[in-house]
C-alpha cells in the first residue's frame, strides 16, 4: 500500500492518555498521520506541508495566534478551514482530500455545512472509524469497492 499522510483535526482527544478510535485506526492501517486539536495548528500543517488526505471536525475551539486569521481566532474555525481550502488558500493542499468528521450538534447548521460542501464525504459522530478507513482508501484511489 502507497504511503498515505493524513492531518488528522479533532479537539476531542487533547489527553495523550486518552485513545481517539479514529487515531488508532489511521495507525492500524500503517497511515502516518498528524494529529492537531485546533484551528491554528491545522492552518500552519496545511501552509507548510502536504497531506495526502485531511480529515477534519468543524467545531473547532478558538485560536490563541497572532498571525492567524480573524476566522480561525473564532470558534467557527474549522468551518473557515474549509472554506480555504475549497477556495485554493492551501496550494500544497486542495479540498478533494479532505473528509469531514464532526458531532453537529445544531442540525440545521449541519445542514447547511452538508450543501454547501456536497463533494465532501461527511461523516457525523459517532461513526464505525472503519468506515472513515474505507472512505480515505476511496478518496484515495485505493478501494477494491
Amino acid at each position: 500500500m502507497k504511503d498515505v499522510k493524513i492531518l488528522y483535526v479533532e479537539d476531542t482527544y487533547q489527553d495523550p492518555l486518552e485513545t481517539d478510535p479514529y487515531y488508532e485506526a489511521f495507525l492500524k492501517k500503517g497511515y502516518k498521520t498528524k494529529l492537531v486539536s485546533t484551528g491554528e495548528d491545522a492552518w500552519k500543517c496545511l501552509t507548510s506541508e502536504a497531506y495526502d488526505c485531511i480529515v477534519l471536525d468543524i467545531m473547532l475551539p478558538r485560536g490563541e495566534g497572532n498571525n492567524m486569521p480573524d476566522q480561525i481566532l473564532q470558534y467557527d474555525s474549522g468551518v473557515f478551514l474549509l472554506k480555504s481550502l475549497k477556495t485554493g488558500k492551501f496550494p500544497l493542499n486542495t479540498i478533494g482530500r479532505v473528509i469531514v468528521a464532526s458531532a453537529v450538534a445544531d442540525l440545521r447548521a449541519m445542514e447547511t455545512i452538508k450543501e454547501l460542501y456536497k463533494e465532501i464525504p461527511y461523516f457525523e459522530k459517532p461513526f464505525y472509524p472503519e468506515d472513515l478507513t474505507e472512505a480515505i482508501e476511496q478518496l484515495m484511489g485505493m478501494s477494491d469497492r
